[in-house]
């Protein structure tokens, strides 16, 4: 882990200590902190659109004693904080170029507690990504509007290069990393 994420997770649960309602209540509160990869329908370029996918894995892992990587915190648990995490979806953009994007679509989250559980239960939704190269801002929400997160995404280092190679031909993925913070209103 990260000096960088490893300070972001202590914050994030100092701050969440006091916020932390009793296991059977329905409102909560979190972050993950994620690796998003978007997979293109074709390049990104200069004036493109493309459609996508997203797929998400753990930036971190907060609790090594737990076999695999969880990379969120909720308040549903003070004893147990950590879950694992899986989040799927796709969309299509009206801009995704080297300059700017604005882009829509579906967003499926599901949380896992240490006992094999689902916990918070899993969220069906949508998702909005604005911004330029390199500073995304990811919006998340459910039809009922009574869960919704939000992110600001960065280049995932090993990708750094993707920036140059935009205006010189494209490239048909990117990886994203940022700290989501979402509630349950």
């Amino acid at each position: 882990m990260t000096r960088r994420a490893l300070i972001i997770a202590i914050a994030v649960a100092a701050l969440m200590v006091g916020l932390v309602p009793n296991a059977s209540a329905g409102l909560y509160s979190g972050s993950c902190q994620l690796v998003l990869t978007f997979n293109f329908s074709s390049g990104v370029g200069l004036d493109t659109k493309p459609s996508y996918s997203i797929s998400a894995s753990p930036a971190v892992d907060l609790d090594p004693t737990w076999s695999g990587s969880q990379p969120c915190l909720v308040t549903l648990d003070a004893f147990n904080p950590t879950r694992e995490t899986s989040v799927s979806g796709s969309g299509s953009s009206s801009i995704w170029a080297c300059g700017a994007v604005l882009a829509s679509g579906s967003w499926d989250q599901s949380w896992t507690n240490k006992s094999g559980g689902s916990s918070p239960s899993a969220i069906f939704g949508s998702h909005t990504i604005t911004g330029s190269f390199g500073e995304w801002i990811l919006e998340v929400r459910n039809p009922s509007l009574s869960f919704v997160g939000a992110a600001e995404m960065t280049v995932h280092p090993l990708d750094a290069t993707k920036a140059a190679q935009c205006a010189s031909g494209g490239f048909s993925s990117i990886r994203m990393i940022g700290t989501m913070v979402f509630q349950d209103p």
